[in-house]
């Protein structure tokens, strides 16, 4: 959830933290932590921009699909 959110629409990285109300260096670390257990890079670091790899692309991509489900399964019970 944390790599979906740090990568969603808003423009500045501060800002998607934010939304998270969590601190910029936890996100680092739980992206990290991710890679480390993927065995690759979720992200191209450099000193202005955080864009993401081919790789990473892909992650997000099933990260996203699998929160719509999650989301769908939520909704289709609290209309119950």
């Amino acid at each position: 959830m944390i790599f979906l959110k740090s990568h969603d629409k808003c423009k500045r990285r501060t800002v998607k933290v934010l939304l998270l109300e969590i601190p910029v260096s936890t996100v680092s670390d739980r992206v990290a932590m991710l890679e480390k257990r993927l065995w690759l890079s979720l992200l191209q670091r450099t000193t202005r921009q955080l864009p993401l790899t081919d790789a990473g692309k892909h992650y997000f991509e099933h990260a996203v699909k699998g929160l719509v489900h999650i989301f769908d399964a939520e909704s289709s019970i609290l209309m119950r």
